[in-house]
């Protein structure tokens, strides 16, 4: 008998083939196969003065970033014999297929990136051979399935995944992070967090926006170093207590969640660095916490369409940065006017009111040197005082749907607002507002949109 035929055994990767000679055969390779590398690297030019690319003093590529190349066609294999290289960025080209496997052999790679290429669909198992990873950046591709053996990145600082859509999460996701400070799984059509997530203890950024979750989990708390948190454009039914754990939190959008319900948590108020918080369009209703009033830091509160009720707490006096505040379409009712205190905001350009009650407002308001738009829409307002005449930044007083009457003029010192553009006095109940003083007309000639009802006269 003849002897057996058998499969030899494969022949074991060594990384020490490899040297400046090789790398050289990869990158001239990669160009005559891609026509606009080609001309972003020239033949008659030292391959070392090539855009993208850096050398050690060896020889060897270790940097490899030609993002918006225009790049055609799949990822090259032989990418993985560049062996020294420690930086691939290829984002934003046109890239497409699957990752090939031999970039697990890239030992001491520390950033890979080809996001928004939008059609690669999948990534190598391999990869988890990558040890030394810091930044993995693959999204707004058409991966449908994250290798768990990529869930062991002991170096992993930045994980973007957003926008691969039918991308699904293995149960053991996240459990082996313990560097992870940025994780971006927005637009993914998520369900649910996995659980595995609340180990990733040092995150400082967390994008989890425009998916199908339900719940913002309780392991949410665990981040105590969290900056970012954005988690707006999903079904989250209620915001947990425990976000008062995220003592570093800066930003929290939890906008458009429209099943979100119940009260705020009072524990919103050991956030104490907070800077902008956004609850639009979502169904939180009760009185808003006194405790907020503790984010001294607070810039923006935006509460559009919420279903919150009461009045601003006396402690929000105490939120002296606010630069803009949006109470439109909520349940707040001011029938005594806004209170005196809100001369505190004096950092405040932007105040936004529609359908809440606001009888009156306070001369403290010519306190708000800095505020520019104050748009007050159908609030029953009955009273402008004349402190208006100093608001020197004013550029947008809209004031459409109230109940100003002559009772109550519009003050003469609106004429003396040389910066504001656009005043409109429009749609009062009942056309009770028929005078206007001389000075509205002075507006006209300094170019300032005045709206009027055609009743309405301007007295000279």
């Amino acid at each position: 008998m003849g002897a057996c035929l058998s499969t030899p055994p494969p022949v074991p990767f060594n990384p020490d083939v490899f040297n400046a000679e090789t790398d050289l055969n990869v990158l001239n390779n990669w160009r005559e196969h891609d026509a606009k590398l080609a001309e972003k690297w020239p033949s008659d030019v030292d391959p070392k003065q090539w855009k993208g690319l850096v050398f050690d003093n060896d020889g060897r590529v270790v940097h490899i970033k030609i993002d918006r190349f225009e790049l055609t066609g799949t990822v090259p294999a032989e990418l993985g014999n560049l062996t020294e290289l420690q930086h691939l960025a290829l984002y934003f080209n046109n890239l497409e297929g699957d990752l090939p496997s031999r970039l697990g052999q890239l030992a001491k790679l520390e950033v890979f990136s080809v996001g928004g290429c939008k059609e690669i669909t999948s990534i190598p198992a391999t990869m988890g051979q990558c040890k030394k990873l810091r930044e993995l950046a693959i999204g707004h591709n058409k991966i449908a399935h994250f290798p768990p053996e990529l869930c062991a990145l002991p170096k992993l600082k930045e994980l973007q995944l957003g926008g691969n859509e039918d991308m699904r999460l293995p149960a053991e996701f996240g459990e082996n992070f313990p560097q992870l400070e940025y994780l971006n799984v927005a637009d993914m059509k998520l369900k649910a967090l996995p659980d595995g997530i609340g180990n990733c203890k040092k995150l400082k950024k967390f994008i989890c926006a425009n998916n199908r979750i339900e719940t913002l989990p309780a392991f949410i708390g665990n981040f105590t170093e969290l900056e970012i948190l954005d988690c707006g454009k999903n079904r989250i039914t209620c915001m947990p207590a425990e976000i008062g754990n995220c003592v570093e939190l800066q930003t929290l959008n939890m906008e458009q969640n429209k099943e979100a319900e119940g009260p705020i948590p009072g524990e919103i108020g050991n956030c104490k660095r907070l800077v902008d918080f956004n609850i639009s369009h979502c169904s939180f209703d009760g009185e808003l916490p006194p405790g907020l009033g503790n984010c001294k830091s607070l810039q923006k509160m935006q509460l559009y369409g919420t279903q919150v009720t009461g009045v601003f707490p006396e402690e929000f006096a105490k939120l002296e940065k606010l630069t803009m505040v949006d109470i439109r379409k909520t349940k707040l009712k001011f029938k005594e006017g806004l209170p005196t205190w809100i001369g505190k905001w004096t950092k405040l350009q932007e105040f936004y009111a529609e359908y809440v009650p606001i009888k009156s407002l306070p001369p403290s308001i010519g306190d708000l040197a800095q505020l520019k738009e104050f748009h007050l829409t159908k609030c029953d307002l009955e009273v402008v005082p004349k402190e208006f005449g100093k608001l020197s930044s004013l550029v947008n007083f809209m004031c459409f749907g109230n109940r100003l009457s002559d009772d109550n003029p519009i003050p003469a010192e609106f004429g003396k607002l040389g910066s504001l553009k656009n005043l409109e006095i429009r749609g009062n109940w009942d056309k009770t507002l028929t005078k206007l003083p001389e000075e509205i007309g002075h507006l006209t000639a300094n170019k300032c949109n005045v709206q009027i009802d055609d009743f309405m006269v301007i007295q000279e």
